[in-house]
């Protein structure tokens, strides 16, 4: 299956699914138990509903604690110093 074993986090307690039917956000939204009933396609089965153990999200530090959940679930270690925006990034020449 192309969405499962996920581990998925929301701050407010609150989770929903995004259904889109012509590419606008949020054409519907359904809450989590009924997207797991409504899914024929066996996505997320597998995936958890938790926090995945950052070091310090409040201070942007989303590397994993080496007693994570997520870690034990298979989530493997990034290098996050080779990923994200550069110096050399621009946001004003894109607005």
């Amino acid at each position: 299956k192309a969405c499962d074993s996920n581990i998925v986090f929301s701050c407010s307690g609150k989770y929903c699914v995004g259904i889109y039917y012509d590419g606008n956000a949020g054409d519907e939204e359904i809450p989590w138990e009924d997207w797991l009933k409504l899914n024929d396609a066996g996505y997320d089965k597998n995936t958890l509903l938790m926090h995945p153990g950052f070091i310090d999200a409040e201070n942007n530090n989303f590397a994993l604690k080496p007693d994570s959940a997520a870690v034990a679930f298979g989530f493997k270690a990034i290098d996050q110093a080779k990923i994200g925006l550069t110096d050399k990034f621009r946001l004003n020449k894109y607005i």
